[in-house]
């Protein structure tokens, strides 16, 4: 019983310390877990999540790799006086950290949650606006084509 008793206490402790479970590539998981769906269409990619947050891990190229975060709530990453806000197609504004023309760190929200996407050895303005229309291509609602006819 006391082995039983410690083996259970161990589990608490992990996700008291790590909140986060594995989930490899398996984003139907992630999206279990976090309690809110992530369509991605990526290949090559690993996702863990949490109650109310999911991250998924993915190359941007063969030297560097992007961490993007989606939350059901607002969370702001840090008060660093350096945040500038930059703007994407269709006039979307994201709060970025910017050294040397590259963007390091950005985030916005959406109605269909918050986002924060990472690149620690930073990625161009072009290579951010791509993620983000990854993200609006698969998390903006679909206007049937009906309404146009």
């Amino acid at each position: 019983m006391k082995k039983f008793a410690l083996v259970v206490l161990i589990i608490i402790c992990a996700f008291i310390i790590n909140p986060w479970i594995y989930c490899f590539d398996n984003l139907n998981c992630a999206s279990k877990i976090a309690g809110f769906g992530f369509p991605l269409e990526l290949s090559n990619y690993q996702v863990k999540a949490k109650r109310g947050m999911l991250a998924v891990f993915y190359p941007l190229d063969e030297v560097r790799n992007v961490v993007l975060t989606k939350s059901s709530s607002e969370f702001k990453i840090d008060n660093r006086p350096e945040w500038q806000e930059i703007c994407f197609v269709d006039c979307v504004s994201a709060e970025a950290l910017i050294k040397d023309n590259k963007i390091f760190l950005f985030y916005f929200g959406a109605e269909s949650g918050y986002y924060s996407i990472r690149c620690d050895e930073g990625m161009t303005f072009d290579e951010a606006e791509g993620v983000y229309k990854m993200i609006a291509d698969v998390e903006a609602p679909k206007i049937p084509a009906w309404v146009y006819n």
